[in-house]
């Protein structure tokens, strides 16, 4: 399933991005790891879910990931390259070295997508946010590592940073409902399931046509969660500008942006909660543009 985040219509390589990668508002000392720890979960990404091939074939590569993030962290960089993916997660190991960080949290990251790889759904609510926990909260952890929270990170922060991840998670499951479904990969808890879903011998299936009611239900019920975590993270934007060395301003920014971007699709959802069983939902440039002044007013929203 995807691990995409909430879409902004940035684009990254060869892949529709749902955040500005390493964009101009970072700090320019954070653009280098953070895009070090973007390459390596857009490659393992692509491994979970995208073409044909089996889940050994699939955790093969993650595995190739796996040993270069935790390779001896002296390699010189004269070196000859290794194998595209060893050189992936070696490049990551040692950015997380320099800053001091565990490679701990990208593993976690690689666990997740190893249970993309032999995707089977989730039972109930608990067993989606412990995947969040794993897809998206790291993500979060490695950046504040990244931008001097310390290592680990008070707990305070990473609270704040694991709502806000997770909370980006659902939302992008509830905008991506479409496209997961027609992979046969719902990412919705079986105890919220419409009553046609089946699951048997591994294989997704869905006994004729949903009603309305049902469909909306279920949009709404992954927007609205989403949305919940967000409300609850937002207090790390104004920790970050308070707590972190001053030029963490603008990551706070970044975040800040991010986080308004979630909610507006979360909103959205709510407004048209057929929406994303038609196609994914997407914000388009200018309604990113205008997110920069929400953005500024949550850096400055006094700390609680």
């Amino acid at each position: 399933m995807s691990n995409r985040g909430v879409s902004t219509s940035i684009h990254a390589g060869n892949h529709y991005e749902n955040f500005p990668v390493a964009s101009w508002l970072l700090p320019a000392r954070l653009r280098s790891p953070v895009l070090s720890l973007y390459r390596f979960a857009r490659a393992a990404d692509d491994i979970a879910d995208e073409g044909t091939a089996s889940a050994d074939e699939r955790l093969s590569k993650l595995h190739q990931l796996r040993s270069g993030l935790l390779a001896p962290g002296d390699l010189s960089p004269h070196q000859v390259k290794r194998e595209p993916l060893t050189q992936l997660g070696i490049d990551l190991g040692q950015q997380l070295a320099v800053c001091g960080l565990s490679p701990e949290p990208a593993e976690r990251l690689l666990s997740a997508f190893s249970y993309d790889a032999r995707f089977s759904p989730f039972d109930d609510e608990g067993a989606l946010l412990s995947y969040c926990s794993c897809s998206a909260n790291p993500v979060g952890e490695m950046v504040l590592g990244f931008a001097g929270a310390g290592w680990p990170v008070p707990p305070d922060l990473l609270s704040a940073s694991n709502a806000i991840c997770s909370g980006l998670q659902l939302v992008n499951f509830a905008q991506d409902l479409h496209e997961d479904l027609a992979r046969g990969r719902p990412t919705l808890p079986r105890t919220v399931w419409p009553k046609e879903w089946g699951w048997s011998h591994g294989a997704f299936s869905s006994a004729g046509d949903i009603g309305h009611p049902e469909k909306i239900r279920v949009s709404v019920w992954l927007a609205e969660r989403g949305l919940e975590r967000l409300r609850e993270g937002e207090r790390l934007i104004p920790l970050i500008r308070a707590r972190l060395p001053h030029h963490a301003w603008r990551l706070a920014l970044e975040i800040a942006v991010t986080v308004r971007g979630g909610s507006a699709v979360g909103r959205l959802i709510q407004r048209r909660p057929l929406l994303p069983w038609k196609r994914s939902v997407r914000l388009g440039l200018l309604d990113f543009l205008g997110l920069i002044p929400l953005g500024l007013a949550l850096l400055f929203k006094p700390i609680r």
